[in-house]
C-alpha cells in the first residue's frame, strides 16, 4: 500500500525511535486497509442515504402539492331537485333532507340526542366525547 519513497521515510523514522521496521509497516499496511475497508462502506452508505433522501423529498412534495389542491368537498345528489349539495344532510337549494327520512324525525333524533346526553349543540362533539367517557368511567 505504501509508496517506495513513503516507506522510506517511515521506516527512517521508525528506526530512529528504535522500533521493528517490518512489524510496523505491517501494522500500518493493516490499518490502512481498514480504513479502505471502512470508506468503501461509508460510501456505499452515504449513497443509500442519499437515495432516500431523493425518494423522501419527493414523497414530501407530493404531499405539499397534496396539501395545495382543494379537496374534493364529497357533493351528493338531491333526489328532490337534482342538484348536487356540500351539506350530506340537506340540500342546499330546496332545503329537503338528503338522508331519506323526513326533516321532522331527524330533528326529533338530534333533539333525543342532544337531551340524552346534555349537550348545547349537535356539532359540541366534545362534549359528547365527554360524556362517553365519564360514564365508561363509572362502570364498574
Amino acid at each position: 500500500f505504501l509508496s517506495a519513497e513513503a516507506r522510506a521515510l517511515f521506516g527512517q523514522s521508525l528506526l530512529a525511535s528504535g522500533q521493528d521496521l517490518s512489524v510496523t509497516i505491517e501494522a500500518v499496511e493493516q490499518q490502512i486497509a481498514d480504513l479502505g475497508y471502512f470508506i468503501q462502506h461509508m460510501t456505499s452508505y452515504s449513497d443509500s442515504v442519499r437515495e432516500r433522501a431523493l425518494v423522501a423529498e419527493a414523497l414530501v412534495q407530493q404531499m405539499e402539492e397534496a396539501a395545495l389542491t382543494p379537496l374534493s368537498a364529497g357533493t351528493t345528489r338531491c333526489h328532490h331537485c337534482g342538484c348536487d349539495s356540500l351539506d350530506p344532510l340537506r340540500c342546499d337549494a330546496c332545503s329537503q333532507s338528503l338522508t331519506g327520512g323526513v326533516a321532522s324525525e331527524t330533528a326529533r333524533g338530534i333533539v333525543s340526542v342532544r337531551s340524552m346526553h346534555g349537550g348545547t349543540r349537535i356539532n359540541d362533539d366534545e362534549r359528547h366525547s365527554l360524556v362517553h367517557t365519564r360514564h365508561f368511567s363509572e362502570v364498574p
